[in-house]
Formats: C-alpha cells, sequence, structure tokens
C-alpha cells in the first residue's frame, strides 16, 4: 500500500507540472495571436496612410496643373506648353510635368516625344502603372504603347540609321514590360 500511495503523490506531482505547461503555452498562443492582430493593424493602418498620402498628392498634381489641361482641351497647345515650361521651372522635379508634357507631345503630333516623357514619368514616378494608387495611367500609357508599335517598326524599315526612332522603340519596350509588371 505504501507504494500505492507514494505513486499517487508523483501522478499528481506530474499533472500539476503538466497543467501548468498547458496553461504557459496557452497564455503565449494568446499573446501571440494578439501581437500578430496589433501588427496587422498597423500594416492597415500604414496602407491606408500611404493611400491617403497618394490622394493627396494627385489632387495637388491636378491643381497645379489645371491651367495646362484646360489650355491643351481648347486645342492651345503652344499656350499649354508656355504654362507646363513655367510650372516645371517653378515645381522642378515633379513627375507629373512628364505625364503632362507627354500629353502635349501627343496634340501636338510627336509620338516619339511622348513616348520618352512618358518613360520618364514612370522612372520618376513607378505609381504611374500601378493599378492599386490614383497615379495609375496605365491605360493610357497601353494606348500610346500599341499604336507606336503600329508606327515605329515601319518607321525604323524606312529609316534604319535614325537613332531617334531606335531610342523611342527602346523606350516603347521598356513601357511595354513596364506595364506588364516588369522591373527596369
Amino acid at each position: 500500500m505504501i507504494g500505492y500511495n507514494s505513486m499517487d503523490w508523483l501522478d499528481k506531482i506530474n499533472i500539476t507540472i503538466l497543467a501548468g505547461l498547458v496553461a504557459v503555452t496557452m497564455a503565449m498562443l494568446v499573446q501571440h495571436g494578439l501581437a500578430a492582430r496589433q501588427h496587422g493593424g498597423v500594416a492597415i493602418s500604414a496602407e491606408k496612410e500611404l493611400q491617403r498620402a497618394y490622394r493627396e498628392q494627385a489632387a495637388r498634381d491636378a491643381q497645379l496643373f489645371k491651367n495646362v489641361r484646360l489650355l491643351r482641351e481648347q486645342g492651345k497647345t503652344s499656350q499649354a506648353l508656355a504654362s507646363l515650361k513655367e510650372i516645371m521651372k517653378a515645381h522642378p522635379g515633379n513627375p507629373h510635368a512628364f505625364v503632362v508634357q507627354a500629353r502635349l507631345d501627343l496634340a501636338g503630333g510627336s509620338l516619339t516625344d511622348a513616348i520618352a516623357n512618358f518613360r520618364k514619368a514612370v522612372d520618376a514616378r513607378p505609381e504611374y502603372v500601378d493599378r492599386k494608387t490614383p497615379f495609375y495611367i496605365g491605360k493610357e500609357i497601353e494606348t500610346v504603347v500599341t499604336e507606336a508599335l503600329e508606327k515605329l517598326p515601319r518607321e525604323r524599315k524606312l529609316k534604319p540609321d535614325d537613332r531617334n526612332i531606335a531610342i523611342a522603340m527602346k523606350n516603347v519596350y521598356y513601357l511595354q514590360r513596364r506595364l506588364a509588371g516588369g522591373c527596369e
């Protein structure tokens, strides 16, 4: 009987230790779950903040270049270009200036210059080809790329030594890769 009672005492210690380990493990899992939720909340908050910043910058760009857009829509390309040059002097490095310049190039019939300016815009602000941002102008760039792919190869055959056409083709292929989600 003495052996039996000592066995009960060992069983009680083992059960107590196991119960303690289970309790500690459960507490750790709960703590880990709470920490993961907090980090997820921070990530969501940061993403919302980034989207808000994107929207604010897009609104500032729209306001800054509003006059140029209106002049272009009225067919006053030379006045729009002059206004754009003034804005570019006052706000150097604004990537949206390249987009506006590309649109003016297209209105003036210069496809190769438009392609070069769209490339500069995408280089300066990759969000122009990111569907998840308010800066996305991928459809517009895609239209220009499609037009260029129809016209430039014929021009290249007619003028095989024209360096401008070769550069334009490189820019078209670059934009095509970026639209497809590739990197430089």
